[in-house]
């Protein structure tokens, strides 16, 4: 999948190793790597193995997936679909998204 970001601190915190081991600590920054990496070789995310994901729309009909990433689901990552809405109105969603927005990350 394609992942861009809503900001520069999230774009820095996945691309650069160094200051997001720095933001929050070489065992979390590993486990959010890890995590990314299975986001982008993934076709969609019914591609991806591990975690648990759930779909959410808003009142501004804006679509959101949080996907969870350890049991008590305190780790995850939000990401906004910017694709058009009028395709997700049976849900079937996981399977055509090909393009995500991280808007947060929480560890």
């Amino acid at each position: 999948m394609k992942i861009s970001f809503e900001n520069k601190i999230l774009r820095n915190i996945c691309e650069d190793y160094e200051f997001a081991i720095e933001r929050y600590g070489i065992e979390l920054a590993l486990i959010l790597f890890k995590r990314l990496s299975d986001i982008e070789v993934a076709k969609d995310f019914s591609d991806i193995g591990f975690g648990n994901t759930i779909i959410d729309q808003n009142k501004n009909e804006k679509i959101f997936i949080t996907y969870y990433f350890n049991k008590d689901e305190t780790q995850f990552l939000k990401f906004e679909i910017p694709e058009n809405v009028k395709l997700f109105q049976d849900f079937q969603l996981r399977q055509i998204i090909t393009r995500i927005k991280l808007i947060k990350i929480q560890l």
